[in-house]
């Protein structure tokens, strides 16, 4: 949910938010993967044709979370205004540097590393432990169910930077351009993410 929605125990307490983002193209592809194993339940095999409302009605704001780009910057701004509060991170930054992102983690919850421990491989072993590889690989994340009777292990899909192009058409990643746009104007740019439709 946005950060404006969340209740008041939360926004007044000393708990601290980490808000982890991602591109809004394969954000949509892994949202499009719920869809189908929606559709699949009600007897609807998801073609083209469906995958293209589905895109329309993202980029157009419908969704059960509400807008994306409503949902970024709300978290993106009270990082800049509360930064003791929330931690906004790049899901791409964290594939690129994931070393770096997490000193950034720990110090943000307030336990940064120990100048021995930086030195040692605790840092390293805690980054490979936290590997998306490692995660996907763990058996609670292989068995068992979540929500809505998904299976745990369709959290844990590719976790790949840029798969979206393995999904959406040039006219479809077109689409997206005017939610980049806003969030542009609202001066967020996505660091560590350049979108590359052609």
């Amino acid at each position: 949910m946005p950060c404006y929605s969340l209740p008041d125990s939360i926004k007044t307490t000393k708990c601290r938010i980490v808000c982890v983002c991602r591109n809004p193209l394969d954000t949509f592809v892994s949202i499009w993967h719920f869809f189908q194993e929606f559709e699949a339940c009600k007897g609807i095999k998801p073609d083209m044709e469906m995958m293209e409302k589905y895109v329309d009605k993202f980029c157009s704001g419908v969704s059960p979370w509400g807008p994306y780009e409503n949902h970024v910057l709300s978290y993106w701004k009270e990082s800049k205004q509360n930064p003791k509060k929330v931690l906004f991170l790049e899901y791409e930054g964290l594939k690129k540097e994931p070393r770096d992102h997490l000193k950034r983690l720990v110090e943000f919850v307030g336990c940064p590393f120990s100048e021995e421990e930086e030195k040692g491989k605790v840092v390293d072993e805690i980054t490979e432990v936290c590997s998306f590889k490692s995660l996907k690989e763990m058996e609670v994340n292989k068995s068992g169910k979540v929500i809505f009777g998904f299976e745990n292990k369709a959290l844990f899909r590719k976790g790949e930077v840029g798969d979206w192009t393995n999904y959406l058409t040039p006219m479809m990643a077109k689409q997206f351009d005017q939610m980049l746009e806003k969030l542009k104007t609202a001066g967020f740019s996505f660091e560590y993410y350049q979108m590359n439709s052609s």
